[in-house]
């Protein structure tokens, strides 16, 4: 069963966010990491989408959003991004930096978080494990290979 997917640009202070939207039921809020936008979560939002309201977006400067052109909040930013689909309280599911943006927004805001999923989350104020160093020069180093 295929589900009727929304897609917008959301006004935010000195920008525009793309969201999308898909499926029926309790709000679900896929927040991506800090290197790649929404578009990772593809294979997991039509199945979402089958139980749930599944909302993505990409944060500026990632994907289909453009950059900002001045200071802003990323939690403010998901605020506008819920206000604007009209959802008053909704499950974030993050993964890494995505973690960070709903666990600061979970702080900022409690009364609109119906629970949080955490993919790898990085947590704000704790410095990154030896492990996820060692991982991020291994996935980094072709890439720097690459430019030289």
């Amino acid at each position: 069963m295929r589900t009727a997917v929304s897609r917008q640009n959301v006004e935010v202070p000195g920008g525009k966010l793309w969201v999308e939207v898909r499926g029926q039921g309790s709000p679900l809020v896929l927040l991506h990491d800090g290197l790649l936008p929404s578009e990772t979560w593809d294979e997991q939002v039509a199945v979402f989408a089958r139980s749930f309201r599944v909302v993505r977006y990409d944060r500026r400067g990632y994907g289909r959003s453009a950059p900002s052109q001045g200071p802003y909040s990323d939690v403010e930013d998901l605020a506008a991004v819920l206000a604007a689909q009209k959802i008053d309280s909704a499950v974030l599911m993050g993964c890494s930096n995505g973690s960070k943006l709903a666990v600061d927004f979970a702080l900022a805001h409690p009364d609109q978080v119906e629970g949080l999923v955490l993919v790898g989350p990085v947590v704000s104020g704790m410095p990154y494990s030896e492990h996820m160093l060692r991982g991020g020069l291994v996935n980094y180093r072709p890439m720097f290979r690459e430019k030289s």
